[in-house]
């Protein structure tokens, strides 16, 4: 008989893993793995040799010509039936309220996860590698679906240890700072996550629309509408409406694509309701003008502290990249 190794972690905020039909009936190990092999292959754009990593991910997860190098069982979750994932907010100007809303409630709680290893890699060997990623995941961002909608973010449970940065050094290379080959994909050189309190209604809570401000489901509806609309004055109508797109995402057919910018539901800190805002910002948008990056964050930054509260965390750039230098230092 196979040796298994276990991974505890316990949701902060909703989890949604939705099937092919779009319903979430059962926490889906296939969206599990997509988000960790996602991270794996963040993290393999942003070393020295991408196309070493690359494939070293693709061998771990499995690809068209190999099998996955292990199996991994997800146990002992409970579906939350009385959170539904319902969003609503008034425009000022307009009749009608916007409602957008999923398939089912999403889940919460402890997930165990029983991971085996198959062929050379063992369960030790595997689970440590997983670990890993959900650590990262953890720390700078979220798993599953529905990241923009408020979903998706975990603690690694610490009877799970793993020594995050090490495992990921020593299976897929060190990240560097210097430009890499993929970089229209996500990569960690690219990536930012911020922090903010949750108050009651902050002092510069934005005028433009009248979300549900008692549901914090509203808040994140306005954060994003809020978002797009500083996006216009980067281009024209035409260029406007491809950068809005490319960065709060869409579901139209020409312009389809997620966002690149997640924001959470709030989760517990020290006694305070956290708000984590993360994602990617690539270099290179549609259309003519190019906004830079730290001003596409000033922009987040400002939204978030008008419709959440003031910003948590001091650091400039949080991302594995400043962590593994301010470690070394």
């Amino acid at each position: 008989m196979l040796s298994s190794r276990e991974i505890k972690i316990q949701t902060l905020t909703p989890l949604w893993t939705g099937d092919a039909k779009g319903k979430s009936d059962r926490v889906q190990e296939t969206g599990l793995l997509g988000s960790l092999r996602w991270w794996a292959m963040a993290w393999a754009r942003s070393t020295a040799d991408a196309d070493g990593a690359i494939k070293a991910v693709e061998e771990f997860f499995g690809s068209l010509a190999s099998k996955r190098q292990f199996r991994m069982v997800a146990v002992g979750v409970k579906q939350n039936n009385n959170f539904a994932l319902r969003y609503e907010v008034q425009e000022r100007e307009e009749d009608e309220i916007s409602k957008w809303y999923f398939k089912g409630p999403p889940w919460q709680g402890l997930i165990t996860l029983q991971v085996t290893g198959r062929g050379t890699i063992s369960a030790d060997i595997a689970a440590g590698r997983l670990a890993a990623l959900l650590q990262l995941a953890s720390r700078y961002g979220g798993i599953g679906a529905k990241g923009q909608a408020g979903c998706g973010l975990i603690s690694v449970l610490p009877d799970s240890p793993v020594d995050t940065f090490s495992v990921l050094e020593a299976w897929l290379g060190q990240l560097t700072d210097q430009e890499v080959v993929g970089e229209d994909l996500p990569c960690h050189r690219k990536f930012f996550c911020r922090e903010y309190e949750v108050e009651e209604q902050p002092e510069d809570y934005p005028d433009l629309i009248q979300p549900l401000v008692s549901d914090h489901k509203g808040r994140i509806f306005a954060f994003k509408y809020l978002l797009r609309g500083l996006l216009r004055p980067h281009g024209e109508e035409d260029d406007f409406m491809k950068l809005r797109h490319r960065i709060c995402g869409a579901i139209l057919e020409k312009a389809a694509g997620a966002s690149l910018v997640n924001v959470s539901f709030p989760f517990q800190n020290n006694r305070k309701e956290i708000v984590r805002i993360w994602g990617w910002l690539p270099d290179q948008y549609p259309g003519n003008k190019q906004p830079k990056r730290q001003l596409l964050l000033k922009h987040i930054d400002k939204t978030a502290e008008g419709v959440f509260g003031k910003r948590t965390d001091k650091r400039d750039e949080w991302s594995p990249i400043q962590d593994i230098k301010s470690r070394e230092k």
